[in-house]
C-alpha cells in the first residue's frame, strides 16, 4: 500500500512538472497541452484517495473510526 501512495505522489509531481513545462499562455490559438497533465493528475489523485481511505482503519482505534473518517472528509 505504501508503494501505491508513493507512486501516486510521484505522478502528482510529474503532472505538476508537465503543466509547468507544456502549458504556455497562447492567446492566438487554443492550446490543448493541458489535458495530458490534467488526466495524469486525476488518475494519481484517485489512486491516492483510494489508498488513503483504506489505510485509515489500520491507523485509528476502532472506537474513534467514525471521527477519523469525518475529519478526513472535512479536511
Amino acid at each position: 500500500m505504501y508503494c501505491i501512495v508513493m507512486l501516486s505522489s510521484f505522478f502528482v509531481i510529474v503532472a505538476c512538472v508537465l503543466t509547468a513545462i507544456l502549458v504556455t499562455p497562447d492567446y492566438i490559438e487554443p492550446n490543448w497541452s493541458f489535458l495530458a497533465p490534467l488526466i495524469i493528475l486525476g488518475l494519481a489523485y484517485s489512486v491516492y484517495a483510494g489508498a488513503l481511505w483504506s489505510s485509515i482503519p489500520y491507523v485509528v482505534k476502532p472506537n474513534t473510526l467514525g471521527t477519523a473518517f469525518g475529519l478526513c472528509t472535512a479536511i
